[in-house]
């Protein structure tokens, strides 16, 4: 015999003290629950799937390398995804340095993404491609991606 009182959600069995309860009373019960349970933890709407944690977990990658002064140069990254955009900087030095008496302009610092990037760097996976050291972008600016004893640093995101 089923309940004389039902919960207001899953109408599970409440019962009275004149109730007797079944077997099937229990199944009844236990099957709505494990149906409910079910909906609700496979709804992606309201719950974050591994991969989606994954990536709020770790948006950036922070890395370093060394300028060795190479005509071009590729540095794996080690990133471990594929970002769509980041930034590499020279250590201690600023963003561009401008020599008025030879009229030139070093730049140290440069934006990469999957599309375009800074003149003289780009992001080819994982990896970034360095420009050939101490050939001008145009006339009079050069991009300083590999100096030699340099440390650079870079920040990728997804």
């Amino acid at each position: 015999m089923s309940s004389t009182q039902k919960t207001d959600y899953l109408s599970l069995n409440q019962w009275v003290t004149t109730d007797i309860p079944t077997r099937t009373d229990f199944n009844y019960d236990n099957e709505m629950i494990d149906t409910a349970i079910n909906n609700h933890c496979s709804d992606d709407n309201i719950h974050v799937a591994q991969a989606d944690r994954e990536k709020w977990d770790s948006p950036y990658f922070i890395g370093f390398y060394y300028g060795d002064g190479s005509a071009i140069r590729t540095v794996d990254t080690s990133c471990p995804f594929v970002p769509s955009f980041g930034f590499v900087f020279a250590g201690g030095m600023p963003p561009s340095v401008t020599d008025f008496n030879v009229k030139n302009k070093k730049n140290y610092f440069g934006f990469l993404s999957k599309r375009t990037s800074t003149a003289g760097i780009s992001l080819s996976g994982t990896e970034l491609r360095i420009p050939i050291n101490g050939n001008p972008v145009n006339s009079s600016e050069y991009m300083n991606f590999n100096v030699a004893g340099i440390t650079y640093c870079f920040v990728l995101f997804r």
